[in-house]
């Protein structure tokens, strides 16, 4: 039997970035990339209670960069937690050479919400959830 454990259960031993949210809340971040696609991750006493997927193919194509999906758990929601995902997205982007994080322009209302908290113009379509694209 062959010992090829860390090549197949690879397991991410630090982080690698921390922000600080508030005074009661301490998040880590870790990223996941596959081919088309990198997700940030925050981690509050390693659970995860937040994500963000955005597209990383190639930069010549339309959907390069574009937000498909955050979610963050409801305890957590109201706390910064989605807006410290999107600067941990950034600096992964930046750091991998990867296509920066930009706002889709279908959102649903709670990303729309936030979207346009954030500075982003208002979204061409707002789309009760997910399925309904």
């Amino acid at each position: 039997m062959s010992d090829d454990r860390d090549e197949n259960w690879p397991v991410a031993h630090q982080s690698g970035q921390e922000l600080h949210v508030s005074d009661a809340l301490h998040l880590r971040f870790l990223a996941v990339i596959d081919d088309g696609r990198c997700s940030v991750h925050a981690l509050n006493d390693l659970v995860a209670v937040g994500s963000l997927r955005w597209q990383i193919t190639d930069p010549d194509r339309d959907d390069s960069g574009t937000i498909t999906w955050v979610e963050v758990a409801p305890k957590y929601r109201r706390q910064g937690v989605a807006t410290a995902l999107l600067e941990a997205a950034r600096g992964y982007a930046k750091h991998y050479g990867h296509p920066m994080p930009r706002h889709s322009d279908s959102r649903t209302r709670l990303g729309e919400a936030w979207a346009t908290g954030v500075g982003a113009r208002p979204a061409k379509k707002v789309i009760e959830d997910w399925s309904s694209l």
